[in-house]
């Protein structure tokens, strides 16, 4: 399913046609659980929408997006992955810039695992 999906976003964004899923884009949270999807499966299909809509343009959804990837990674006793420190530092900047993205999708940002990591960056 997560493959079919990632596959229609890919292609959507591609051809410049978001609009059209934008109502599925508002289900994913609940999919994500319906589903039982992985932290991995997750992480990828959150990274790749945030991409999509930053492709657009669509800084806020982006941002909106990119929160919900980052805080899959804050798992008790889950360190941050190095390799995802330039995420965490577009994360933290998207905030600052649309701090209303972080308040309505209500994420502590200071408490994120992504954020934290970046102290020692």
């Amino acid at each position: 399913r997560v493959v079919v999906l990632l596959s229609i976003i890919k292609y959507a964004g591609r051809t410049q046609q978001l609009d059209m899923l934008h109502g599925y884009f508002d289900l994913l949270d609940s999919l994500v659980l319906k589903w039982q999807l992985g932290l991995v499966d997750q992480r990828t299909l959150f990274l790749e929408v945030a991409a999509c809509f930053e492709s657009q343009g669509m800084e806020e959804k982006s941002q909106e997006f990119l929160l919900k990837f980052l805080s899959t990674f804050d798992v008790e006793g889950e360190t941050f992955p190095a390799s995802e420190m330039a995420n965490a530092a577009k994360g933290a900047i998207g905030a600052i810039k649309s701090p209303i993205v972080c308040f309505m999708e209500r994420h502590n940002l200071l408490g994120m695992n992504a954020i934290a990591a970046l102290k020692n960056d």
